[in-house]
């Protein structure tokens, strides 16, 4: 349980590439049949998608039997819910029937494993055809989701191909180092996301201009706030005026005209303005100009290191069957054994633990001559035709005798050579 436990964040994120997959087909069904229910779109995938993660916590049978009362319950809310709004809208449904049941079968697999990468080519299908078809005027309103769950499947996508080549790069282990997988992970990131804004700067221009649209309507307001305010108090001060004057006021009539330095002042006044917005801007586009440039400097130093230092916690069990001076020194003995009558070759008891261990290798190179272009942990695990205990206790071995310093014991060695037979 507690295993089950540890990895239970990662089922959730394999949980959740699987929604996203199905989001488009969510979203393209609703807008069809329940256009004036959106949540609906929503509150039933998301009801199928936790009920099956919850589905994860229950061994054996239990899982099957979980999933059918939450197939059960997802009927019988679209009976009451969605049937009388629209007969047809029971087709919304449907997927999310297929995901609850999808779910548990992704269960039992490895983690960053759990949907074949038919499922993920599907899925990106089915994202483009619903990409298309979010453009048309009878699925208006549905292109801004759509775009977000298609980024966001896409990411994990990447996410997950890059965890299964690491994978795959361990030959043999069961995951990469915690230090590479970061690193790893951190620029895959660092390269989704240019694109994604990229492939979405048209929707980000929009934005955009939208928010240049208020900052501009807003700074008019301001400026026309402070004209009305001096304006206010030229009025002011003329009805002032008119007020201690007496008949003083009268020639000039019931209203008084700005005078010409009133006018003056508020020309200079909008210039002013004018040129300190301009100021500000410069200022900002500075600003960001800076920061982007030191964000690019930053982002390259962390791409740099993670180059020099990728290889850092890796470390490398391989090693080559082709090794020259091993083929020359073999070529040369085939000579003297041809045309020099050398000294016979030792008996298998007259041979320490490590020699024993190196020759048990080459006599099995040698039924093996398909395999010659393989590591010797490559192929003693793909051409050994042994159990997997019998071939990590060879290859163990013949990597302590051939690199390590370790002595390997004569018994150790006559007790693999009888287990090998």
């Amino acid at each position: 349980m507690k295993e089950r436990l540890r990895i239970f964040p990662m089922k959730v994120l394999a949980a959740f590439s699987l929604l996203m997959g199905f989001a488009s087909i969510f979203l393209l069904l609703g807008r069809s049949f329940l256009p004036e229910n959106p949540l609906f779109w929503y509150l039933f995938p998301m009801s199928a998608w936790v009920w099956g993660i919850l589905s994860y916590l229950f061994p054996g049978k239990g899982r099957a039997v979980w999933t059918g009362i939450g197939l059960a319950g997802l009927l019988a809310a679209a009976w009451f819910f969605i049937v009388p709004i629209d007969w047809a809208g029971v087709l919304f449904v449907i997927p999310c029937l297929v995901m609850l049941v999808m779910l548990p079968l992704g269960w039992s697999q490895p983690v960053w494993g759990e949907w074949h990468i038919g499922v993920w080519i599907v899925g990106v299908l089915i994202h483009l055809l619903a990409y298309a078809l979010g453009r048309s005027e009878s699925f208006s309103g549905i292109a801004v989701p759509l775009s977000i769950s298609f980024a966001i499947f896409a990411f994990l996508l990447v996410l997950t191909l890059n965890r299964q080549g690491l994978r795959s790069g361990m030959h043999g282990k069961e995951k990469a180092p915690p230090a590479l997988r970061s690193r790893n992970r951190m620029l895959v990131i660092a390269l989704f996301i240019p694109a994604l804004l990229a492939s979405t700067w048209g929707l980000l221009g929009k934005w955009l201009d939208q928010i240049w649209h208020w900052l501009m309507l807003a700074i008019g307001q301001l400026i026309r706030w402070f004209l009305e305010l001096f304006d206010r108090g030229q009025e002011e001060s003329v009805a002032g005026g008119a007020q201690g004057g007496g008949d003083m006021m009268l020639g000039f009539g019931e209203s008084a005209e700005p005078s010409a330095l009133a006018k003056l002042l508020e020309k200079i006044f909008v210039w002013v303005a004018v040129a300190l917005l301009a100021v500000a801007a410069v200022l900002v586009c500075i600003f960001l100009y800076k920061k982007i440039k030191r964000l690019l400097q930053i982002l390259m130093d962390k791409l740099r290191r993670y180059a020099q230092a990728a290889g850092e916690d890796y470390v490398d069990e391989m090693e080559s069957t082709l090794n020259l001076d091993e083929k020359a020194q073999a070529f040369k003995d085939k000579l003297q054994k041809i045309f020099v009558k050398g000294p016979r070759e030792p008996s298998w008891n007259e041979l320490s633990g490590r020699e024993k261990i190196r020759r048990l290798y080459q006599q099995f190179l040698q039924k093996k001559p398909k395999i010659r272009g393989m590591t010797a942990r490559e192929a003693l695990s793909q051409e050994g035709g042994w159990s997997g205990e019998k071939t990590k206790e060879f290859t163990t071995l013949y990597e302590m005798a051939r690199y390590s310093d370790h002595e390997v014991s004569g018994e150790t060695a006559d007790q693999l050579r009888e287990k090998l037979r």
